[in-house]
C-alpha cells in the first residue's frame, strides 16, 4: 500500500465510521488499492470528496461481479 492509498483508506474509514483496518480490508477485497495506484496520476488531483465518491461507485460496481 502506498501513501496515497493509506491516507485514502483512512479518509474512507472516517467517512463511514469504521476502523482504518476495516477500510483497508474493504479496499483489498474489491481491488480499490490497485485502482488507486493505477489511477494515481488523475485521482491525486481531485478532491477528497470526489475520490471517496469514486471509490464508492467502484466498490458498488465490483460487488455486482
Amino acid at each position: 500500500m502506498n501513501t496515497f492509498s493509506f491516507f485514502t483508506a483512512r479518509d474512507n474509514a472516517q467517512k463511514h465510521n469504521i476502523t482504518a483496518l476495516q477500510s483497508y480490508a474493504l479496499f483489498r477485497k474489491y481491488g480499490v488499492d490497485s485502482y488507486l495506484i493505477e489511477g494515481f496520476e488523475v485521482l491525486h488531483t481531485q478532491s477528497e470528496d470526489f475520490i471517496l465518491e469514486d471509490i464508492e461507485i467502484y466498490i458498488q460496481n465490483h460487488r455486482k461481479i
